[in-house]
């Protein structure tokens, strides 16, 4: 299923200190062939790697669409990693940030809303945005999505 997992990727960037930038370009083709499946859970996995690779300073706004895809998955742990990815991927010139608004509103108004005391916080925080206002609101909104389960 993985070519390889997190923990993988982790070691194998840790053991091939000399050809690193080899590694990581190899790693980040199995990712893009990761991100192209239909499974979410492979996709969200392939999203940790590249959190992890963003982390060591490799760029991953490409995958900001990809983002979306795993946001909108069914599954609240991939969801929640999409969420993860956001917030590190998205910036102020992200073109999809328009569509990670709608994705939040939709899931703010969803039966499974996360605790009640936080929905009443992020409905407010969530129906102002534009597309302009959204990439200073993230981590707050996406914060919330990330750390609290559903009911």
């Amino acid at each position: 299923m993985f070519e390889k997992t997190l923990s993988d990727v982790v070691k194998g960037v840790r053991s091939n200190r000399k050809n690193e930038h080899e590694y990581i370009s190899r790693c980040i083709s199995e990712i893009k062939d990761e991100l192209r499946t239909k499974d979410p859970s492979l996709q969200a996995e392939a999203l940790l790697k590249l959190i992890y690779l963003q982390m060591l300073g490799h760029d991953m706004s490409w995958a900001s669409f990809h983002c979306i895809e795993v946001m909108s998955a069914t599954k609240f742990r991939n969801r929640r990693i999409g969420y993860l990815a956001a917030t590190v991927c998205f910036d102020t010139e992200t073109p999809v940030a328009l569509l990670a608004t709608n994705l939040i509103k939709k899931v703010c108004v969803q039966k499974y809303v996360f605790l009640r005391v936080r929905t009443d916080i992020m409905m407010e925080t969530c129906l102002p945005f534009s597309h302009s206002s959204f990439p200073a609101n993230t981590p707050f909104v996406l914060s919330g999505f990330c750390f609290w389960g559903s009911v």
